[in-house]
C-alpha cells in the first residue's frame, strides 16, 4: 500500500494543488459578487451582486410588505421601519429598497458582533404565528404555507429557506433594537413632568407675517440667476422615462340573462291565486332569484381563480425562461400585448394609471413600474404580476429607460427663478420677523400689552387663542400647525423664537398655562415611561445604523 502511495505522490499533489486554487478562485468569486450576478453594491469588504440585492432587497421588502398586508402589520412595519423609515414617508421607492438592503447586510452582519443566532425553533415558531398562513380556524395551515412557499415565493425564484432566513433577520432585529436600547431608560419624574406639559391648556396670542408681499418685490435678472443656478444646478433634472410592452387581462365575462321586470303584468293564473298561493309563488320566486345569483356568483370567482392561475403559469414560466418569449407567451393565452411611448411618471399613459387592489401591494401600478431596477439579469426587465382595477392584472415588460439629465438653464429657467424667489423672500421675511421680534420683547418689558407691542412692531395680523389642549383642532384657524407643542413650556408672559412655517413667520406669546388636576396616576406614569423607552429604543437603533453605515464606507457599483 505504501508503495502504491510512493508510487502516485506526484499525481496527489498535483491532485492538491489543483483542489487549493479552485478554493482560493471561489472564495475571490465569492468575494466579488457573492452568488452569481454582476457586482451592485460594496458594505464594508464585502461586495453584493444585483441577484443578491434583488433577493434580500427587492424581494424582502416585497415578503415583509405582503405579510404585513396579510395581517401582521405591528411586526412586520416594525421591522420595516427599523430598516428604512425614511422610505415610508418621502423617499422615492428604489431609495427605500437600497436604505432596505444595506440596513437588513448591516443586521445580518452584526449576527456574529453581538452574539444573535435565532434557533430553527424560534424561526419556525414565529412563522406559525403569521396571520398570512392562518386558517379558517385561525391556527397554522401547513397547506397555505405551502401554497405560498410554492407559487408566492416560487414566482420570485425564492424558497423556504429565503423565508427563514427573513424571519431570522427580523427576530435579530428585534434583539438587537433591545440590546442597543437598553439602560435608555426614563425616569418617572422625568415622565410625569412630561406628561403635566402634555395635560394642559395655554392661552395666548400669535402674531404673523405672510411672505407674499415679500416675493412680490423680488424681481431677478438671468444675471442673477446664472451664478445661482451654476451652483445648484444638479437638483434640477430632466424626468427619466420609460417604455413598456405589456398585457392587461381580465376574467371572461359571464353571460347574464336579462332581469325579469319587477312590475311585469300578472298572469290570468296568478290573479286568479288566493292570498297564501302568491305568497309560496313569492317566495320560489326569490329563491330562485338566489339561487341564480349566487350560481352566477361562484361563476364569476372560478372564473377569476382560472385567470389568477394562468397569470401565475405566465410568469412563472417567464421566470424559467429568463424573461424571453413575453410575446409569444402572452398569445398562447390569447392575450394582447400593448405598447406604450416613452413616458414620464408624472404623465403616464391612462391605461397604466391604476391603483392596485386591496389586500395585494399599496400604491399605484406605475409606482411599481417605475421602482423596476433593471440588472444584468434578464428576469428584471419583467414587472411582477399587479393586481389592479376590479379583476385585471397586469405584466409589464420594461423595452426603454430614458435616464434623468440635468437640466440646462433655459430648461430650469422657470423652477430656478420660482426658487431664487421664495429663498431670497424667506431671507427677508426671518430678518423682518426677527427685527419684530426684538421691538416686541422691548415693549413687553416696557410694560405693553402683547396687542400693543405687536403693533408698534408694525405686526397687525395677531390672533388670540384661548384654552388650547393637545387635542385642540387649529386647522380651521389662523394658527401655526403643531401649535400646543411649541406653547407647551413657553413661561408666561414670554414670547418664542421665531417659528418660520410654510409661507408665513410666527411669533407666540403666552398668556397663561394652566395644569390639570390629578393627572399623573401610577398607571398612567408607567405607559408614558415605557412609550418613552422604546422611543427612545428604536432612536438609539437607527443611530446604530447609521454610524455603521457610514463606517462600512458603502459603494455603489452600479449605474441607475
Amino acid at each position: 500500500m505504501i508503495e502504491n502511495i510512493r508510487k502516485y505522490n506526484i499525481l496527489i499533489i498535483i491532485g492538491l494543488v489543483v483542489v487549493v486554487v479552485a478554493l482560493i478562485i471561489g472564495l475571490q468569486a465569492g468575494s466579488m459578487g457573492g452568488p452569481g450576478g454582476a457586482p451592485y453594491i460594496k458594505i464594508g469588504s464585502r461586495t453584493y451582486s444585483d441577484t443578491e440585492y434583488r433577493q434580500y432587497g427587492v424581494s424582502g421588502r416585497e415578503i415583509v410588505m405582503s405579510l404585513a398586508q396579510a395581517g401582521d402589520f405591528q411586526r412586520m412595519y416594525q421591522f420595516l421601519f427599523s430598516l428604512s423609515p425614511n422610505s415610508m414617508f418621502s423617499q422615492s421607492p428604489e431609495d427605500g429598497t437600497e436604505a432596505f438592503f444595506i440596513n437588513r447586510m448591516l443586521v445580518r452582519q452584526a449576527k456574529k458582533d453581538f452574539g444573535i443566532h435565532p434557533s430553527d425553533d424560534q424561526i419556525s415558531e414565529f412563522i406559525q404565528s403569521l396571520a398570512a398562513f392562518r386558517g379558517a380556524d385561525q391556527q397554522f395551515d401547513p397547506e397555505i404555507y405551502a401554497r405560498y412557499i410554492d407559487k408566492g415565493l416560487g414566482r420570485m425564484g425564492m424558497g423556504e429557506r429565503q423565508l427563514r432566513e427573513l424571519i431570522s433577520d427580523i427576530i435579530t432585529t428585534g434583539q438587537l433594537r433591545v440590546i442597543i436600547g437598553s439602560g435608555l431608560l426614563v425616569h418617572p419624574k422625568i415622565a410625569a413632568k412630561s406628561n403635566a406639559l402634555d395635560q394642559q391648556s395655554i392661552s395666548g396670542s400669535v402674531a404673523t407675517l405672510e411672505l407674499a408681499p415679500y416675493k412680490e418685490k423680488i424681481d431677478p435678472s438671468d444675471e442673477q440667476l446664472k451664478p445661482y443656478w451654476e451652483l445648484i444646478q444638479d437638483a434640477f433634472m430632466t424626468e427619466e422615462k420609460r417604455r413598456f410592452s405589456y398585457i392587461l387581462v381580465a376574467p371572461d365575462p359571464v353571460e347574464e340573462q336579462a332581469a325579469a321586470e319587477d312590475d311585469e303584468q300578472p298572469t290570468i293564473a296568478e290573479a286568479a291565486m288566493s292570498a297564501e298561493e302568491k305568497k309560496r309563488a313569492d317566495e320560489k320566486k326569490a329563491k330562485e332569484k338566489a339561487d341564480k345569483e349566487a350560481m352566477l356568483a361562484e361563476e364569476r370567482r372560478e372564473k377569476q381563480r382560472t385567470l389568477d392561475l394562468k397569470v401565475d403559469d405566465f410568469t412563472f414560466i417567464l421566470e424559467e425562461q429568463e424573461g424571453e418569449g413575453f410575446d409569444k407567451l402572452a398569445e398562447k393565452n390569447s392575450w394582447e400585448v400593448h405598447s406604450t411611448e416613452l413616458f414620464s411618471r408624472s404623465s403616464p399613459p391612462k391605461v397604466l394609471d391604476l391603483e392596485i387592489r386591496s389586500g395585494t401591494r399599496t400604491g399605484s401600478a406605475l409606482d411599481q413600474l417605475f421602482a423596476m431596477l433593471l440588472t444584468k439579469d434578464p428576469i428584471s426587465r419583467i414587472s411582477q404580476p399587479l393586481a389592479v382595477g376590479e379583476n385585471q392584472w397586469l405584466v409589464a415588460r420594461l423595452d426603454e429607460v430614458v435616464a434623468s439629465e440635468v437640466k440646462t438653464f433655459e430648461q430650469a429657467h422657470d423652477q430656478v427663478r420660482k426658487q431664487y424667489i421664495e429663498e431670497k423672500a424667506l431671507e427677508e421675511l426671518e430678518k423682518a420677523m426677527d427685527e419684530a421680534a426684538e421691538k416686541v420683547s422691548n415693549s413687553l418689558d416696557a410694560g405693553k400689552t402683547f396687542a400693543e407691542a405687536s403693533v408698534n412692531a408694525g405686526l397687525t395680523d395677531v390672533e388670540v387663542f384661548t384654552k388650547l389642549t393637545s387635542s385642540t383642532n387649529t386647522g380651521d384657524k389662523n394658527l401655526p400647525s403643531g401649535l400646543f407643542r411649541m406653547a407647551r413650556a413657553i413661561e408666561p408672559g414670554k414670547i418664542s423664537e421665531v417659528i418660520v412655517q410654510g409661507d408665513r413667520a410666527h411669533l407666540l406669546h403666552i398668556e397663561s398655562r394652566e395644569v390639570e388636576q390629578g393627572v399623573n396616576s401610577p398607571e398612567l406614569i408607567e405607559t408614558q415611561v415605557n412609550i418613552a423607552a422604546n422611543q427612545n429604543s428604536m432612536a438609539a437603533f437607527s443611530d446604530w445604523l447609521k454610524n455603521t453605515a457610514e463606517a462600512s464606507n458603502i459603494q455603489r457599483l452600479y449605474r441607475r
